[in-house]
């Protein structure tokens, strides 16, 4: 009876270890994906004139000026202090038109020789 005692707690107490490790690993990983979490790109605010490089994540707030496009592509020019040419692709641009004021983030491309955003989010200010 004794030994039985003793095997069965040797049984628990293993058991207790064996979540003890299980629960610090999954802890552990917990806090190794919030730092890679909170490390995701956070849009730096574009400045027109200022070099950025192709790709860069941008966020710019200005009036729209004029709206053109194909059934493939939309692009919005828009003023902030300077001419900003905005792209896109999926051409859901929901009721903007010509002086509402938005907000755009997306990332730098060049397109011959012109500096452009290929836009991944437009939301109108109001």
């Amino acid at each position: 009876m004794e030994l039985y005692l003793k095997t069965l707690l040797l049984k628990v107490n293993m058991k207790e270890s064996t979540l003890l490790k299980i629960s610090l690993v999954i802890s552990f990983i917990g806090l190794i994906f919030l730092y890679l979490l909170s490390n995701i790109s956070v849009p730096i605010t574009y400045k027109p004139g200022l070099d950025h490089n192709n790709g860069d994540f941008v966020k710019v707030e200005g009036v729209v000026t004029k709206i053109s496009g194909t059934d493939e592509v939309t692009f919005i020019d828009m003023n902030q202090f300077n001419p900003v040419k905005i792209v896109i692709f999926d051409n859901e641009i929901g009721e903007l038109k010509k002086g509402d004021k938005i907000e755009v983030i997306g990332t730098t491309e060049q397109y011959k020789g012109e500096n452009e955003i290929i836009a991944s989010r437009i939301r109108k200010i109001v």
